[in-house]
């Protein structure tokens, strides 16, 4: 019967677990739950794939690839008792589990197993740790009991492995120097966001990247178009901007709206006719629109 193990944090920064491909980990956690409370299961891929990845189709060939991958680091064993073969997480051994339930033959009586393939594997020594310190990968306490079920092996006993770097932190963008990388002047780039900071515009990757392409489309460089927006007070930079002040138009965003200008021009829509603004500064006759009182 299937029984609750529970992962310590420890586990994911094992060595001997990061040598191993994601899937290959997640067999080997998936086994906890099937192997009995001595940490033994049949060595059987069919029966391990049918509950592991009952609803995945993976090749048998496939799980026996990923079993080799956890013998190899000896995160888990093969042996032979009573004719049949068992696999078996390494440091299982210490642990406590209340009223545990013994169901395949003991690792300790096992005979060695012949090598399946050519695969090559590192050998795999009895290692034991002092009871109730168990370090590095560890099932840790589940509604079944306290367990101390699998631990790093002893270094004196274990191969040395080489030491893999630690997974490299969430890259930060970095606006200075996405600017800077442009030939942008470091005055410049501290110019330009005190401008973004006072529009309340940061300057984000997204921002900056729209920046750099419609500095291309004026055909300015960063620095140029840069230096543009700070004489000019601009937070960002658009190149019909810029063509409009060539042109001799307003250069730079839209004004905002005022709340009183956009009530005349709703009311302009709404009674001026064919849906069509009119200019509400210019005069205009309302002869015929007045009415006669005697």
């Amino acid at each position: 019967m299937a029984r609750i193990r529970t992962i310590k944090p420890e586990f994911w920064t094992s060595e001997q677990v990061m040598e191993c491909s994601t899937t290959s980990r997640l067999l080997f956690i998936g086994m906890w739950n099937f192997c009995d409370d001595a940490g033994n299961h049949p060595a059987s891929f069919l029966t391990l794939k049918a509950e592991v990845f009952p609803s995945d189709e993976l090749k048998i060939d496939y799980i026996k690839e990923l079993l080799e991958e956890l013998i190899a680091v000896g995160l888990v064993e093969e042996y032979e008792a009573g004719g049949k073969r068992y696999w078996h997480v390494t440091g299982w051994h210490h642990q406590r589990i209340e009223k545990p339930n013994f169901k395949h033959p003991p690792h300790e009586n096992r005979r060695p197993v012949e090598e399946r393939s050519t695969t090559n594997r590192r050998p795999v020594e009895e290692r034991s740790t002092p009871e109730g310190k168990c370090k590095g990968n560890v099932i840790g306490e589940g509604k079944e009991g306290k367990e101390q079920v699998h631990a790093d092996p002893d270094p004196a006993s274990a191969p040395e492995k080489p030491k893999r770097r630690a997974a490299s932190a969430a890259v930060v963008f970095d606006p200075v120097g996405f600017l800077a990388e442009r030939g942008v002047e470091q005055q410049t780039i501290a110019d330009h966001f005190a401008v973004r900071k006072v529009k309340k515009q940061p300057p984000t990757e997204t921002a900056l990247q729209q920046f750099e392409r419609e500095a291309d489309k004026a055909g300015l460089s960063l620095q140029a178009a840069a230096t543009e927006c700070c004489a000019r007070g601009w937070a960002g930079f658009k190149a019909e901007w810029l063509t409009n002040s060539q042109n001799g138009a307003r250069a730079g965003p839209p004004p905002a709206q005022t709340g009183r200008q956009a009530r005349i021009d709703n009311y302009w829509q709404e009674f001026g006719g064919n849906g069509e603004k009119r200019d509400t500064n210019s005069e205009r006759d309302i002869t015929g629109e007045s009415i006669r009182i005697t």
